[in-house]
């Protein structure tokens, strides 16, 4: 008896095909993109001479004190991110298991693009047997408040380097093409179009596991940084946040100091105060 079999593939293998796609796109993409970067930012520097530097010009003093100030502002992420976990209906985690998990994850991102986020969350899920759906909305929320701060930052550098920028647009071309494109009207009707297609896209492909998982994400996002609105230790927490960019600021700081300025710049005392107005 012949029986006669379709050779269009079914609605659950199309589904799996998309489904491995994301997955390839998600670890392909930061790969590259980090690989791109790590080429771009090399290709014109002197192998030979960092050397050179590191061996015989580095004062390690400020090393040292930059890797203090790196530490300390992990164990306040720690703390921060434990004050999250405990308004999601996560038990009080002790310190140093807080500070564990941001340690942890850390080292696990140089290894692998975002592998450190992922085990900070399975970690404090095993640990403390709670939903890992839970702890991944704590994880993006503590990273949407940094993103915050990001651009209150900049909304800040804008308004203090404000003149020196606008030295550095009129003197170099670049800043006449920035200029020339952000004035453009034809600029901001792409900029319009590309966001009306991807809620168009999002709304007729709001089946397929791609989108949904976007969706998925997005809701965890602001679910896990809403709770910032109605947690205990709001004003603890916005501390915190702020001393973990201070550490940040004088990460970088202290090293200016770890290697020789030329001489140029080390007259200029708003520099070495970390305040570029007049640079």
């Amino acid at each position: 008896m012949y029986v006669q079999t379709s050779t269009h593939p079914s609605p659950v293998s199309r589904r799996s095909r998309f489904e491995i796609v994301g997955c390839v796109l998600k670890v392909i993409l930061p790969l590259a993109v980090s690989a791109g970067l790590i080429l771009w930012l090399f290709h014109k520097v002197n192998i030979h001479q960092v050397e050179s530097i590191i061996k015989q010009g580095v004062d390690y003093r400020y090393i040292i004190a930059m890797m203090v100030l790196t530490v300390l502002s992990h164990i306040i992420r720690g703390i921060r991110w434990g004050i999250q976990l405990r308004a999601a209906g996560i038990p009080r985690i002790p310190v140093v298991a807080e500070s564990v998990s941001i340690f942890g994850a850390y080292a696990l991102n140089l290894v692998f693009p975002f592998l450190g986020e992922a085990w900070r969350c399975v970690y404090i899920t095993r640990r403390e047997g709670c939903k890992l759906s839970t702890v991944v909305g704590t994880d993006l929320g503590d990273r949407a408040s940094d993103g915050i701060m990001i651009f209150l930052i900049i909304i800040l550098t804008l308004f203090v380097a404000h003149p020196a920028m606008d030295r550095f647009l009129d003197r170099y071309p670049i800043g006449e093409d920035i200029q020339r494109v952000m004035t453009a009207g034809g600029m901001w009707v792409i900029v319009i179009a590309v966001i009306a297609m991807l809620v168009v896209s999002d709304y007729c492909f709001r089946n397929t596991s791609f989108v949904k998982g976007i969706n998925i994400s997005i809701i965890r996002i602001w679910d896990g940084f809403k709770v910032l609105f109605h947690m205990k230790g709001t004003g603890l927490y916005l501390i915190l946040t702020l001393g973990i960019w201070i550490c940040y600021f004088f990460e970088a700081y202290v090293c200016f100091f770890a290697f020789p300025l030329p001489v140029s710049l080390s007259r200029i005392r708003l520099i070495r105060w970390g305040l570029c107005r007049d640079w």
